[in-house]
């Protein structure tokens, strides 16, 4: 992303205004992001996404910073060495229903009067670019089709931590079919009409629930009574929650998307799922194409406000949905973001059932969303799959409690949710080192000594018992299965009863169960016999746990107990090989979201290892959502001066609060006493507790950094959302 910086200063002649000067910043992502500092600006009264960098600009100027989206900068010819041409052409400057256009008298130069932004003023700003490019960056604003970038409104005063305002992502999207492009004016927007239409359609999920109540079996016989009673329980469950919309898209009709569909009775569809391939409208259009569509309108909080997209006049109006979300207290649960995923993880969420996913995402990025997000939109759109089919693994039950939430609010709280310790059992380096491949694979293939055998006076070769035995075991079966089919094919060659055969060939093929070949992998003499290194013997017989090589043993014996229509794994920069293939195992459908500079695991092959070894390309993003601008710079620095393997963050909320470093003299208990005075979720993280933070964010954090390494400061650092402390 290139950063448009614009920094102001007064004119020394007697004209009240200020200069404005166009400057690359640097930097890359999807965003356009608009920050309004300086003199004569009350701050509180600014939304806490349009806070400066004050750094940028001293205290007499006043700057705008405008971030522009790498994709977007073949068409506009912009990047931080083509300076020359970030040039603006025009600033528009709305309080209230006045708006006052300034074009540009020179190239380089806009004024603006100064006392158009006096303090407490209510501002929109629109940057216009002089290059005829169009593409949708994101809903904090757009670069129409006449090349303008149309930026947020900005709301009067208020707390960020009570604020409650929503959004919208981007999919993709199939027009309605038979739907052209209208080009008239469509229905009105105004918020009494979008309330009530939320009231209508609250009265209707009512009205279908008091009809499903009467309905009970039905069916041709007592199957299918099951099944409808199973239909109607499962209706029941999605419409008892409350109705939550998100906003409208129009063409010729109005089109309103929510958390799950529902209609009058009557046949007209008064909201439409999110997860519909229709609902993409509502994400993806742009002005430079609207997919048939002639607005989209999107709610802040519980219909407080409007953000109205016109793609017929390329109007902007309202105020921007997301910042509220990324201001809020992030809380002690993970909220769903269905209302404001953003472009790049929306059309992740909505990649082919079909396709593996393996992304890397740095703090922040919303990974986790895009995970849980994904495993809603898979139950609705694979017919193959069910919420009881698909399972999520995270990194330990601390982070399981903080995610909980967002499944059930999507509607899918009977998709299943466990740890790896959970689903294996505990694990360790020893029981975990993928030199263990290679002594099973020798297991394996000695497990089998061809003999000549006789069963009840019927003879067999060697020669035949061999290439029987050769033919079977190259099968794709677990053990116990490829002795069942050698005893199955004996019986039928030599016409005898499987149980004499089972008894004649005890010797040549014994019938291993996965206890005993645990028990008898915890051998010095068996595990030598097999090839063992003998580093891995000696640490592997002081261990207790198998965990997941008692996985690995099992599905080689006798097969995997349960499999899954898809497998999502978080944090999944840590796992090992061996638990790698145990997911595997258990489903073809697979999604992986981590962050390799947070690796916790020695033997964790990463996300690029998981990617090589499925043959797929890791998806990248960089894009700091949820932490401040000021927090992200944090991160990337001590990544860089400590050789860390991270993502470079792109932070795209500066807040103003700097990330403090002090020495120990300061008093740790203090310091988040007084982070505990503005945040309402902060934490105190040290060298004991850095890794069971994983996952969690906090408003504010302390990070006390005796006895850390620059990993485990960074990922301490990494959760903070809004302010962070480092003590050295």
């Amino acid at each position: 992303m290139v950063a448009l910086g614009l920094c102001a200063r007064r004119r020394r002649d007697e004209e009240p205004g200020v200069e404005v000067q166009m400057r690359a910043l640097g930097g890359r992502g999807d965003l356009v992001h608009v920050e309004v500092h300086g003199d004569g600006i009350d701050h509180e009264a600014l939304d806490a996404g349009l806070l400066g960098r004050f750094s940028q600009c001293n205290g007499s100027q006043v700057g705008v910073t405008v971030a522009v989206s790498a994709r977007l900068q073949p068409a506009l010819q912009l990047g931080v060495e083509q300076q020359q041409d970030m040039v603006p052409r025009s600033v528009h400057h709305q309080r209230g229903s006045r708006q006052v256009t300034l074009e540009a008298g020179a190239a380089e130069h806009v004024v603006v009067r100064r006392d158009e932004v006096e303090d407490r003023a209510p501002m929109s700003l629109r940057i216009g670019i002089d290059r005829g490019g169009a593409q949708r960056l994101d809903r904090i604003g757009e670069v129409g089709r006449r090349g303008e970038v149309g930026v947020i409104g900005t709301q009067h005063g208020g707390d960020p931590k009570d604020s409650s305002g929503e959004g919208r992502a981007r999919s993709r999207f199939r027009s309605r079919p038979g739907v052209g492009r209208h080009t008239g004016v469509g229905p009105a927007v105004d918020l009494d009409s979008e309330r009530a239409a939320l009231d209508r359609s609250r009265d209707a999920v009512e009205s279908k629930l008091e009809r499903l109540a009467g309905i009970s079996g039905g069916g041709a016989d007592e199957l299918a009574d099951e099944y409808i009673d199973a239909v109607v329980r499962g209706t029941v469950e999605k419409l008892q929650q409350e109705l939550v919309v998100f906003g409208r898209i129009d063409d010729d009709h109005v089109w309103r998307v929510g958390l799950y569909g529902i209609d009058d009775g009557a046949g007209d569809q008064l909201v439409v799922d999110w997860r519909a391939p229709f609902a993409g409208g509502f994400y993806q259009a742009r002005l430079d194409d609207p997919m048939g569509l002639d607005r989209r309108v999107t709610y802040v909080g519980s219909i407080v406000d409007l953000f109205v997209e016109d793609f017929t006049s390329g109007e902007i109006s309202g105020t921007s949905p997301l910042l509220g979300e990324l201001a809020r207290s992030r809380g002690t649960e993970m909220r769903t973001a269905v209302a404001t995923l953003q472009s790049e993880q929306d059309e992740l969420v909505r990649l082919d059932p079909s396709d593996r996913l393996v992304l890397r995402g740095g703090p922040g990025t919303g990974k986790t969303v895009v995970a849980l997000h994904r495993a809603a939109w898979l139950v609705y759109n694979d017919n193959r799959l069910t919420a009881g089919n698909i399972l999520v693994v995270g990194p330990s039950d601390k982070f399981l409690r903080f995610v909980s939430a967002v499944l059930p609010t999507l509607g899918e709280a009977r998709i299943s949710q466990t740890t790896f310790d959970r689903l294996f059992g505990s694990s360790n380096a020893a029981g975990s080192d993928e030199r263990w491949l290679t002594v099973l694979d020798r297991f394996e293939a000695d497990i089998v000594r061809p003999a000549a055998i006789r069963v009840e006076g019927a003879p067999m070769s060697v020669d035949d018992i061999t290439e029987l035995t050769e033919r079977i075991l190259s099968r794709a079966l677990p053990l116990r299965e490829k002795r069942k089919v050698f005893v199955d094919v004996l019986a039928n060659r030599l016409d005898r009863k499987p149980a004499v055969v089972r008894e004649a060939i005890k010797d040549l093929w014994p019938a291993w169960t996965t206890t005993q070949v645990l028990k008898k992998l915890r051998s010095r003499s068996f595990l030598s016999d097999l090839g063992t290194p003998a580093d891995l013997v000696d640490a592997w017989l002081d261990s207790d746990e198998d965990g997941v090589l008692a996985d690995e043993v099992r599905a080689r014996v006798e097969g995997i107990p349960v499999a899954y229509g898809h497998v999502i794994v978080d944090e999944a920069q840590d796992l090992t090989l061996l638990q790698l293939r145990a997911v595997q195992r258990r489903s073809t459908g697979l999604t992986f979201v981590g962050d390799d500079a947070q690796r916790s695991n020695p033997l964790g092959i990463g996300l690029r290892g998981i990617a090589d070894r499925l043959e797929v390309r890791t998806e990248v993003m960089a894009t700091a959502y949820r932490m401040s601008a000021e927090i992200a710079d944090w991160l990337n620095d001590h990544a860089t001066a400590n050789g860390i393997d991270a993502v470079e963050l792109v932070g795209i909320r500066p807040t103003g609060v700097t990330v403090r470093e002090v020495d120990r003299s300061a008093s740790v208990g203090e310091l988040i006493d007084d982070l505990a005075t503005r945040h309402e979720n902060t934490a105190v993280i040290t060298a004991d507790d850095t890794w069971i933070h994983k996952g969690v964010e906090y408003d504010g954090v302390v990070v006390d950094t005796v006895g850390m390494d620059p990993a485990e400061i960074y990922l301490a650092a990494s959760r903070a959302a809004h302010e962070l402390v480092v003590v050295r």
